[in-house]
Formats: structure tokens, sequence, C-alpha cells
């Protein structure tokens, strides 16, 4: 009888450790859905109604932040909680998902690769002097989200330079008032 007991509580409580996440970390078990810098881009462009929360510090968010961002922290969110779609990126952007799952909220995505993709992605993407045909098909879709948000495409980039260090790029996005 005790066995079953024990049995019954393991079940549970490993059904309630799979919910609530890491008891050490506080990362969600399961993988937050993620949208990529250039989708989130297109529904930008297109005028899909979302809401976007910036969940860094008060700077980081003053330096630089995505068109139309709102800066929160993870209580702000959890509160506001829009059904509309949801878009996270900062520190706490998995950890915020987590919780709005965990509330039903079923339309919250984390920004895949954070402030550093929507900045290599869409502000500043890079076309390699040696590109494929599908490389420049690609380039060509970002180049025009890129100057719909102000950004500045370039071409001709040696390989090696394809990906710049974060700072770099945000230095010359604030440098041009981006």
């Amino acid at each position: 009888m005790m066995r079953r007991v024990l049995a019954a509580v393991a079940i549970v409580l490993a059904g309630v450790a799979a919910i609530a996440g890491s008891p050490i970390t506080g990362v969600p078990d399961v993988e937050p859905d993620a949208i990529s810098a250039s989708d989130l881009a297109r529904r930008i462009m297109d005028g899909d109604v979302l809401r976007i929360y910036d969940l860094r510090d008060s700077a980081a968010y003053r330096q630089l932040h995505l068109p139309g961002a709102v800066p929160a922290t993870m209580n702000d969110v959890i509160a506001d909680a829009p059904r509309s779609m949801t878009v996270l990126y900062g520190d706490e952007a998995a950890r915020t998902w987590s919780a709005l799952n965990r509330t039903g909220h079923r339309n919250a995505f984390v920004l895949r690769g954070g402030v550093r993709a929507w900045l290599t992605e869409v502000l500043e993407p890079r076309l390699a002097e040696d590109a494929t045909a599908i490389e420049r098909a690609a380039f060509a879709e970002a180049a025009a989200q890129s100057r719909f948000f102000g950004g500045t495409p370039r071409r001709g980039v040696p390989r090696a330079e394809l990906t710049p260090a974060e700072s770099a790029i945000t230095r010359a996005v604030i440098r041009r008032g981006c």
C-alpha cells in the first residue's frame, strides 16, 4: 500500500516538475515557441497586431530596442498578457514565455537570437562577395526589410566578415540614429 502511495506521489511530482521547469535554473523544460527576426520584421511590415516586450534592463532598452517594443518585466507581461501575438526578447524571455504558456497563452513567441538577430538579419544583413543564387534571393528580401526599418544592407562582404560582433553593429546603428 505504501509503495502505491509513494508511486502516485512521484508521478504527481514529476508532472509538476515538467510544467514548472527546472527547479535549479528556472528555465522551462519545454522549448519556447520561437520566431525569427526576419519573420517578425515581415509581420511588423504587414501591420499584424502584435505586442513586443523588451525584457532587458532599462539602460539596454534606452540604447536600442525593436520597433514597437515596450520595456517590461516578467510580472508586467503576465499582468498585461494580451491574447494577440506576443513577442518576447531579453534575459527573461524563456521564463516569461513559460509563465504565459502555463496560464494558457498560446500565441507567445521568443525572438530567436534576440537583439543580435534583429541587428544582423534585419538592420544590417550582409551578402557574401561569392554568394550563391539562393543567398542572393534571400538577401533581396532581407535588404527590403532592412531599408524599411532604416537599416543598411551590405553587399560584397568577405565570407569571414558575415557575422560581425554585436557591439560593432550596435554602435553603427546608434550612430545612424535607428
